[in-house]
């Protein structure tokens, strides 16, 4: 169960601030902790700039080449990757909020 309470990435362009990422606290918990395995420990409580983007993708995706992961979190995390190489490449503030009633 991931609570009543949600993360929302919200791209830094103009152009991609429609385009918000949205996943549980847990699930950015352990997104933050697998690239913190990978030697790599930016802040991210408040988001990401755009020269830690490429830095945080990158250990992401060795983590999860190299985790032993649920079915779940892969998804997760498959769209948390396809989120930092699209709109939120140029980086993305992070609010922590009320999960939507309509998803």
């Amino acid at each position: 169960m991931s609570g009543p309470f949600a993360i929302t990435l919200q791209p830094n362009s103009w152009d991609t601030r429609t385009k918000p990422f949205t996943l549980s606290v847990q699930q950015w918990t352990r997104a933050v902790e697998l690239v913190e395995k990978q030697g790599y420990r930016p802040n991210t409580f408040s988001g990401l700039s755009r020269r830690d983007v490429p830095v945080f993708r990158e250990k992401l995706r060795a983590a999860i080449e190299q985790e032993s992961l649920t079915v779940g979190d892969r998804q997760v995390l498959a769209g948390l990757l396809a989120f930092l190489n699209g709109a939120g490449v140029g980086g993305f503030g992070l609010s922590r909020g009320f999960k939507s009633w309509r998803s």
